[in-house]
């Protein structure tokens, strides 16, 4: 069974331009992308579910489709019914209720879908469901009527940062360290723990491999450079130089070296 990991998903910066923004026709054309049959897929590939999304008029899509108990949300499969919305510049957004088959237990949650970087067979996203969340790939269904089947047999993962996106996708130096200062650099991710090592001001191309609290990696992508690095402000995180040292620093510290 998947491991959900407990996080608030703050969405909002995201959500505030559905909000603020009516419904365009430029939005309205985007709703194509979406169209059709679509499995639910973790990033190992595992089964979580299906989603099915029809027209039922030109500004408002209808969509059905199943949660697999393996997801990690409930104790069963859960029905998906809800609505859809649309930012072309930014990303979808399933507002979702779910139900279990088995219990009949109702929770309100969304299925966010990112538009960068996508294509029209394969979407990049997340679940969340009372502040849980797990990354999701949407992959375009293109035989009709397939049976979708959960794995029985999953392996448990932790749905941090994945591999190549989020906070872990860049590459890093330092900020806010005064010229001629050098950064501490600890063993665990609070100030009390012991001194790993030191980094210098001008230190660079560093990895990193997690942060805690975990930050989502498809708000973290979707950001701006300043929004990075507000995000980045509250946590800390683990990272390693290209000498090899690992430890923990506060976020506000590092930079991601992106063009944006």
């Amino acid at each position: 069974m998947i491991r959900v990991t407990a996080k608030s998903l703050i969405v909002w910066v995201l959500f505030f331009a559905f909000v603020t923004s009516p419904v365009s026709a430029q939005s309205i054309h985007t709703y194509g992308v979406v169209f059709g049959d679509w499995a639910i897929e973790s990033d190992s590939g595992a089964s979580l579910g299906f989603i099915q999304v029809f027209e039922v008029s030109t500004d408002a899509p209808g969509f059905s489709g199943e949660l697999f108990r393996n997801a990690g949300f409930f104790d069963s499969a859960a029905e998906m019914t809800g609505s859809v919305r649309a930012n072309p510049r930014q990303a979808f957004v399933f507002d979702i209720t779910f139900q279990s088959k088995q219990s009949g237990e109702q929770a309100d949650g969304r299925l966010l879908l990112s538009l960068k970087g996508t294509n029209e067979n394969r979407l990049q996203g997340s679940i969340e469901i009372d502040n849980r969340y797990v990354v999701v790939t949407l992959q375009r269904q293109f035989k009709r009527g397939v049976i979708f089947d959960p794995v029985p047999d999953i392996v448990e993962e932790d749905f941090n940062d994945l591999p190549g996106t989020g906070v872990t996708g860049p590459a890093y130096r330092l900020r806010n360290v005064p010229e001629g200062r050098a950064l501490r650099v600890r063993a665990s991710n609070n100030r009390s723990s012991s001194v790993v090592g030191q980094l210098p001001a001008t230190e660079q191309d560093m990895l990193v491999m997690s942060c805690a609290p975990q930050i989502d990696p498809v708000r973290f992508d979707q950001s701006t450079l300043e929004g990075k690095r507000k995000m980045l402000g509250g946590v800390w995180c683990e990272m390693e130089t290209r000498n090899g040292l690992r430890g923990y620093v506060l976020g506000r510290y590092l930079d991601p070296m992106v063009d944006r």
